[in-house]
């Protein structure tokens, strides 16, 4: 990029590939930890265009691949799906695989650390009736279902939500159950929590047409009695 766009050590120290080094380089940056100046980027093997009906391949879309190892795993992750956001393979219609990547392009734009945090705890999104998360899989099983809140479609939604399913994988593997009812509070309330937090970074200016209904099922947590 232009000099004056620069704002990631991938652009000039480092090459970076994964989801998780473009993170820290874009940290590292602001911290001015990058070992050497800005540099025009290293041309790569891709061509420069690709008619769209021949991509096969990430490497063509928003992969940077040099060696044959980096151009076979963009073809593997071109067949399931995983090119914009390697971490989180999306099954499902057309229109939902381009609703979550939507979702998951706000978080890694907006806030790096939200998108980290759900790309880690997250490994697919499945389009299903049945909703839930396998927090041992780590697979979300979602489908807007709600139509009379007008949340279903709408991307900064998607993006809490997917930190909310994320913060129940994180804190099975921290070891939290929920079996009983009040395991289950518990759970719920601190998720939503995370997901309150997370939408006031996503959504600062607007966040309160989330937040008020996300604080509601809060309280309405705690006044059936329960207790953190």
């Amino acid at each position: 990029p232009p000099q004056s766009d620069v704002d990631n050590c991938c652009f000039v120290d480092r090459q970076c590939s994964s989801d998780e080094e473009w993170t820290s380089g874009f940290w590292a940056f602001q911290n001015n930890q990058c070992a050497a100046p800005a540099a025009s980027l290293p041309q790569t093997s891709s061509p420069a265009s690709v008619d769209p009906s021949q991509i096969d391949n990430c490497c063509f879309l928003d992969w940077l691949c040099v060696t044959d190892d980096d151009w076979l795993s963009g073809y593997q992750a071109f067949q399931n799906n995983q090119c914009k956001h390697p971490g989180v393979a999306i099954e499902g219609s057309e229109d939902f695989i381009i609703w979550v990547e939507a979702a998951l392009d706000l978080l890694k734009n907006n806030t790096p650390e939200w998108y980290v945090y759900t790309d880690n705890g997250l490994e697919k999104v499945i389009e299903n009736l049945n909703y839930g998360v396998d927090v041992g899989m780590r697979i979300f099983y979602y489908h807007p279902r709600n139509p009379e809140i007008d949340f279903d479609r709408d991307v900064v939604w998607l993006a809490t939500v997917l930190v909310h399913e994320a913060c129940h994988v994180y804190r099975d593997q921290a070891g939290f159950p929920y079996g009983t009812v009040e395991e289950r509070f518990r759970e719920e309330v601190v998720c939503q929590l995370v997901q309150i937090d997370s939408l006031k970074d996503i959504d600062p200016q607007d966040r309160h047409k989330f937040e008020d209904y996300l604080y509601g099922l809060v309280d309405d947590f705690f006044s059936q009695g329960y207790k953190l």
